[in-house]
């Protein structure tokens, strides 16, 4: 899947976006509270395979961009959505 805009480079910038589209933060998890766990409050996630729930680890690697951004239309956010977020961002 191919995006062409701005992604989150880091823990913080995915923060902001997850909370632009509407995500609370649940509580801290993993090995010594190094992880955020954030969802939506009209829990909206369509993919049988993936958790009502997103995961944002601390140390953050190129990869999870395009995981979270594919989470992301998993909970029904459309990519002009996504794309304005992320430029606020």
């Amino acid at each position: 899947m191919q995006f062409n805009h701005k992604k989150p480079t880091n823990c913080k910038e995915c923060i902001k976006l997850l909370e632009r589209l509407g995500f609370e933060k649940c509580r801290r998890v993993g090995a010594g509270g190094h992880q955020y766990k954030y969802k939506h409050p009209l829990n909206r996630n369509s993919c049988p395979d993936r958790p009502p729930f997103i995961i944002v680890p601390t140390k953050f690697y190129k990869p999870y961009q395009t995981d979270i951004l594919e989470a992301l239309i998993c909970f029904g956010f459309s990519r002009d959505e996504i794309k304005d977020a992320c430029r606020k961002i």
